[in-house]
């Protein structure tokens, strides 16, 4: 797999529902941008307006997306979700399903070296972190693949 650029995005602003329109990005518009430079399209949602409308359409956006269970070679991490029993492969240019506000509500792109690109209100704007920082090691629910590229 050839490297993901990115750097034009980094500091990119925040905007809840946008999808790239006058650089603008949430979290979900900026996981797409990011497979459609990797020349995968990403099924397009609507962001809902509140963690629990979010946490209640993850269901319809798992109908789109595999799991990347266990696989030989990466390193894999539990779900924190505690009706998922799953362990995840951490796959590179997977995405990342995390639990924000006690909801699944929040998706980024996993990098290289365990870090991941991702945009939300606590950032403001487009920014990389360590999947293993403090703030974020344990909000993993889920790694995901589009079930196009599977």
């Amino acid at each position: 797999m050839t490297e993901l650029y990115f750097g034009d995005l980094l500091t990119k602003p925040y905007l809840r529902g946008a999808r790239g329109e006058n650089g603008y990005y949430d979290c979900y518009g900026l996981l797409m941008e990011l497979y459609r430079r990797m020349g995968v399209e990403a099924p397009n949602y609507k962001t809902p307006e509140t963690p629990r409308q979010m946490a209640s359409s993850a269901a319809v956006w798992k109908q789109s997306w595999e799991p990347v269970l266990s696989k030989a070679g990466y390193p894999t991490i539990k779900s924190c979700d505690p009706t998922d029993s799953n362990t995840y492969a951490l796959v590179p240019y997977s995405t990342l399903l995390l639990r924000v506000a006690g909801e699944n509500c929040h998706t980024a792109m996993l990098l290289p070296k365990m870090q991941f690109i991702h945009t939300w209100q606590g950032s403001g704007m487009v920014v990389v972190d360590r999947l293993l920082s403090p703030v974020w090691r344990n909000k993993v629910v889920g790694v995901y693949q589009p079930c196009s590229t599977t």
